[in-house]
């Protein structure tokens, strides 16, 4: 369309590690000045600390995992901390947690026949906070003594403030506050169900394209600036672009990939809309390749999932006129996306993106 013309992409997101300098900071301090012993002390304490909150943390997840299996649900993925599990078109993968919720954990259960009910998502999402504060008092009352007494309580303190933190209707996008909106039956509630049945749907086997399309028109919802927004809006803009909708496409595309990083990245739904934007601008009837350039840069490494960023290279190669590059992408592309997908197969929208490239995958 004439009309569409996107400005220069936002600048690439790299990845902070202001917490691990502080304590660096903290670890030379007290071992040049004050005494070498303290350092060792603050490493042991908080590596000690750490192990127990993800190990909490990994409680309130299989809590989750627990309901979400109980509900007809498939397993998806599961991390807390450093540990990744997720299915992949080849089976299950385990592997180093560097890109989603390092610092947290996340479950992931879906179904491939239809949406979850309001019931299930209740049940669902109390089912992190109840297990921190069941595993918190069989932590309480078990028998033991000496130092490792000392150990149980302080990890059922943890465990138990976690499970209360989450249950509280406080924090924006906790599971208190969506029980909170699925009780009311906001736009937020309904924007949540929403997305679960495209996931569903999607998970299946389906493609965006054949997805009924008032399934989006009200997606996103009010902006809230929530992890949830964004992926309503990036689900939207991808349908569009599959049914031709440049202008609309760019409108929540761009805004993803605007939107300012969170503080603690679930999934790189920022990443993931760069490469799309990208690959709207080299399939274009008069692609913009040195655009289409910026904004795969701007998408940064994909550590999760890098055969999003390896398919968006392969059709700006192909537009650029690199034939000898294209295989060898192309093939690339398909191989990480089996290993790295959360799905039970490759996407289907992928999967013909690689056609056009005229790549056959066995």
């Amino acid at each position: 369309m004439s009309g569409f013309g996107p400005p220069p992409p936002p600048p690439a997101v790299r990845r902070t590690w202001s917490v691990l300098v502080a304590v660096l900071t903290i670890e030379i301090l007290c071992a040049t000045y004050i005494k070498p012993i303290l350092g060792l002390v603050l490493v042991v304490v908080m590596a000690g600390l750490a192990g127990l909150t993800w190990a909490c943390i990994a409680v309130h997840e299989l809590g989750h995992l627990a309901a979400g299996w109980w509900c007809g649900g498939r397993f998806v993925m599961w991390s807390a901390g450093p540990v990744l599990i997720h299915r992949s078109p080849n089976g299950l993968v385990v592997r180093w947690n560097t890109s989603i919720n390092p610092l947290g954990g996340v479950c992931g259960v879906t179904r491939t026949d239809r949406g979850r009910s309001v019931p299930e998502w209740r049940l669902f999402l109390l089912a992190g906070g109840v297990a921190n504060l069941l595993f918190a008092g069989a932590l309480v009352i078990a028998p033991i003594a000496g130092w490792w007494a000392y150990v149980a309580w302080t990890c059922a303190a943890v465990s138990a403030l976690l499970g209360v933190v989450n249950l509280a209707p406080l924090v924006r996008g906790s599971d208190g506050h969506l029980l909170r909106s699925l009780m009311r039956g906001d736009a937020a509630a309904r924007r949540l169900l929403a997305l679960d049945s495209i996931s569903s749907r999607m998970m299946g086997g389906a493609r965006l394209a054949d997805i009924p399309e008032e399934w989006f028109h009200d997606l996103p919802g009010p902006p809230d600036g929530t992890y949830h927004e964004l992926v309503a809006r990036y689900l939207r803009g991808s349908r569009r672009l599959s049914s031709g909708d440049e202008e609309g496409a760019w409108e929540d595309l761009s805004t993803v990939a605007a939107s300012a990083p969170p503080p603690i990245p679930l999934l790189p739904v920022r990443a993931y809309a760069c490469c799309a934007v990208s690959q709207l601008l080299a399939t274009r009837p008069v692609p913009q390749l040195s655009l289409a350039r910026q904004w795969l840069d701007a998408a940064g490494p994909l550590g999760f999932n890098p055969g999003v960023r390896t398919l968006a290279s392969a059709l700006l190669a192909r537009a650029e006129g690199d034939v000898e590059r294209v295989p060898a992408l192309a093939r690339q592309a398909h191989e990480e996306l089996r290993r790295h997908s959360m799905g039970f197969a490759v996407s289907t929208d992928q999967l013909a993106a690689l056609r056009g490239l005229d790549f056959r995958p066995d």
